[in-house]
Formats: C-alpha cells, sequence, structure tokens
C-alpha cells in the first residue's frame, strides 16, 4: 500500500502475516522492496498483525457502544 503522509512523504506499508515474513522467499522480497524504499526516500513498514489483546479490546468497545 502506498501512502502520502501529511507531511508530503511517501510510505509503502506491506502486509503479510508474521508466521510468513521469515520464509526465504518472503524475506527477500521485503528486503529488497525496502530497499528500494530507502533509495527514494520512502518510509517503509510491515504489518503482520494485531496484538489479540488489543483487538479483543476494540471489539469490546464497539459491542458496548452498540448497546
Amino acid at each position: 500500500m502506498l501512502l502520502q503522509l501529511t507531511s508530503g512523504e511517501f510510505m509503502v506499508v506491506e502486509v503479510k502475516p508474521i508466521k510468513f515474513q521469515s520464509e526465504p522467499k518472503v524475506a527477500a522480497v521485503l528486503n529488497w522492496t525496502s530497499r528500494a524504499c530507502s533509495a527514494k526516500g520512502w518510509w517503509y513498514e510491515v504489518w503482520g498483525g494485531v496484538d489479540p489483546v488489543l483487538l479483543a479490546n476494540i471489539r469490546l468497545r464497539i459491542f458496548r457502544k452498540i448497546r
């Protein structure tokens, strides 16, 4: 995902499940993308999931708001 930040800078966000991030082929692609973004002066992040406690709290908040 390519995002333009309010500062005008760009950020590429790669979303891969944590369990796949350490596989050699996936790790190679993530590394290549990181270097390509760095060469362009873009930010780069890999997102892999949500903390289960945080997700449970969000769901609880939504449930309480609906009621």
